[in-house]
This record gives C-alpha cells, sequence and structure tokens, in this order.
C-alpha cells in the first residue's frame, strides 16, 4: 500500500475526482481520505457519515447523494 510516486502522479490527473470516504474507515482514516483527494488538482472530499472502509455499502444513499452533488458541481463548473 506504499507507492512513493503516487502522490505527484495524481497530481497529472485532469479529470474532476470525488474521493467519497467513511468518517470511520479504520483502514484508512479521515485524514489519509482528505490528503488523498488533496492529491488531484480537481479532487474533491466527500466524507460519509456513520460508515467505515465500505461506504457505498454501508450507507448507500449517502453515496449516492454524494454522488449527484460532485456531478451537478462539476457540470455547473464546466459551464461556467
Amino acid at each position: 500500500m506504499h507507492d512513493p510516486k503516487l502522490r505527484r502522479r495524481l497530481g497529472l490527473v485532469p479529470t474532476p475526482v470525488a474521493a467519497i470516504w467513511g468518517k470511520s474507515d479504520q483502514i484508512a482514516p479521515e485524514p489519509y481520505g482528505r490528503a488523498y483527494a488533496g492529491s488531484f488538482p480537481n479532487g474533491q472530499f466527500q466524507p460519509i457519515r456513520d460508515a467505515g472502509h465500505l461506504p457505498h455499502l454501508e450507507q448507500p444513499i449517502q453515496v449516492i447523494e454524494a454522488i449527484h452533488r460532485f456531478a451537478d458541481d462539476t457540470a455547473r463548473s464546466a459551464t461556467t
């Protein structure tokens, strides 16, 4: 799980990225998720309440809502 060149490579990704993260993730805690999202030029961190490492299974409605918010924000910023 360690790649010393990963952060540099993530910085080259031009596509907007949503890092949807369980707030209670014990494998990759929230600060890691925030740093991961911050490694992308167009990264957004979206924490999911009451979810751990599998937020899409633990809180699927919150995840879908986060995806919709991200898509709406991304589409809105692309048209301005």
